[in-house]
């Protein structure tokens, strides 16, 4: 049999609850529905620890970030994050373990840390594809933006001079874009879809004899800023007349600084950039169809975490509010030779799917993964891990059946939720569970060797602002 193909494509940010095929009726996705239609969902996905890179030196490696060692700020970075550092040279990846089998490897992305000078992220990939301009990517001249510009990307004055450094990067690294397929999510599946025409066995060529590929396909969208093309928030709210009408970025904390006017409108541009990138996810499926390569690629679509977009009154990604908007994720999971249509309700993390990826591919085993294997979930049989445990920043979080404790590393300031009585985590059960805290508590002390390590530096947030949020919700 011919070795198959693998496509891994990360979506970040984006949200599990913004897509139909889990359940929303609101934002348009059609091509993520058609793929949970092909394949497996999986309702129950977290990220092993997160934000971005974090996540992807898991998803690299297939082995835990978790509970974030050895952590070194980078002087020259614009985080400064527990868990945010490069690849360690000495660590294996799986770009490196399946170019060593014979597959040709790549990567596409515009995720700006990804490709950072220094974070080592490119090891492994035959073709390492940078597309540019991101948030902070200094690539063209913020002196090109004129205040009308930054104007038009804020929703009122203090806003313009709390995001000004980044809005003016952006908006001048936008300057070249005339039509849609300039937007930076298109330019990663243009690219994505070149790759694949490049990889495709030739017409004269004997299948058996062609060369696999793996590809991993990294779109920033629908992160932040959302300023989608104009017909794509039209479509969630085409009355808006305000400031940042054609696009903004969310500040980090408080949700306070928007009026509710305009976080309706906020969140319809991340609907609309939710749209753009599920466009372009079905242009590069329909090019995966026209090459005939279905029928011998794996596609796993994933998320590394969603958003916070007005719920609990924040917005953004703030490390104590670890609740469901930003920690569940789809996870969307194709092979050809399983049916389609199915649903997995066990608990997971998104490595599970990288030691999967490996065991079908039959070289499980050659480096060391953290991962279970899935095959039996996605093929039907009910599964997945007892419990979870994640990190983000200096805050560990749980999940055990329906119970999910969000704790700091100290060991206080414990919220407890029921996920079955209370999905949206609005009611802190920690003071009259105080037992059940320090149950779960154990096991993130316990999946962390013991004891979890405390980092007084300041930290940063992915887009560059400090965390300014309120404290944690008081227990009941």
């Amino acid at each position: 049999m011919n070795r198959p193909n693998v496509i891994v494509i990360i979506a970040d940010s984006l949200r599990l609850d913004h897509c139909g095929c889990y359940g929303n009726n609101w934002i348009r996705t059609p091509n993520i529905d058609r793929l949970a239609a092909m394949g497996t969902r999986f309702t129950n996905a977290y990220p092993e620890s997160l934000p971005t890179i974090p996540v992807r030196r898991a998803m690299w490696t297939g082995r835990r970030t978790y509970p974030f060692r050895n952590y070194k700020p980078i002087p020259w970075d614009i985080v400064n994050l527990p868990g945010w550092q490069p690849m360690n040279h000495d660590e294996p990846t799986i770009a490196e373990l399946l170019a060593g089998e014979g597959y040709q490897t790549g990567l596409v992305t515009d995720t700006l840390p990804v490709f950072a000078p220094g974070m080592n992220f490119e090891r492994g990939f035959n073709q390492a594809i940078r597309i540019r301009g991101q948030q902070q990517d200094r690539w063209r001249s913020p002196a090109s933006v004129t205040d009308d510009e930054l104007e038009a990307m804020t929703f009122n004055d203090e806003h313009k001079k709390a995001l000004e450094p980044i809005l003016r990067q952006y908006i001048a690294n936008s300057h070249m874009r005339k039509e849609e397929a300039d937007w930076l999510a298109p330019l990663v599946y243009r690219e994505a879809m070149r790759f694949v025409e490049d990889n495709a066995p030739k017409a004269d060529q004997a299948a058996a004899k062609a060369t696999p590929f793996y590809l991993v396909v990294d779109t920033f969208d629908p992160h932040e800023p959302w300023d989608p093309p104009a017909h794509y928030t039209q479509l969630y709210d085409p009355d808006y007349q305000g400031r940042g009408k054609l696009g903004t970025h969310d500040r980090y904390g408080k949700a306070d600084w928007l009026t509710p006017r305009e976080l309706k409108h906020m969140r319809a541009l991340y609907a609309g950039e939710v749209t753009m990138v599920d466009t372009w996810l079905g242009k590069f499926m329909d090019k995966l169809e026209q090459l005939q390569l279905l029928s011998n690629t794996i596609i796993l679509f994933i998320s590394d975490h969603g958003h916070t977009l007005g719920e609990h009154g924040l917005t953004g990604k703030i490390s104590h509010a670890m609740y469901s908007e930003l920690m569940r994720i789809p996870a969307l999971y194709y092979d050809p030779q399983l049916e389609g249509g199915r649903t997995a309700t066990g608990m997971v993390y998104n490595i599970d799917f990288v030691s999967t990826l490996m065991n079908r591919l039959g070289i499980q085993g050659r480096q060391p993964l953290d991962g279970i294997d899935l095959s039996q979930m996605i093929g039907g049989v009910h599964g997945g891990r007892p419990y979870l445990t994640s990190a983000f920043k200096d805050y560990a979080w749980v999940r055990r059946g329906k119970y999910v404790l969000i704790a700091h590393f100290k060991g206080t300031q414990f919220q407890l939720y029921d996920l079955e009585d209370d999905p949206n985590c609005d009611r802190n059960l920690a003071r009259t569970n105080r037992d059940l805290c320090q149950e779960l508590f154990a096991l993130a002390l316990a999946d962390a060797g013991g004891h979890l390590p405390l980092y007084d530096k300041e930290t940063t947030f992915a887009d560059g602002q400090a965390e300014q949020a309120p404290p944690p919700p008081q227990q009941d």
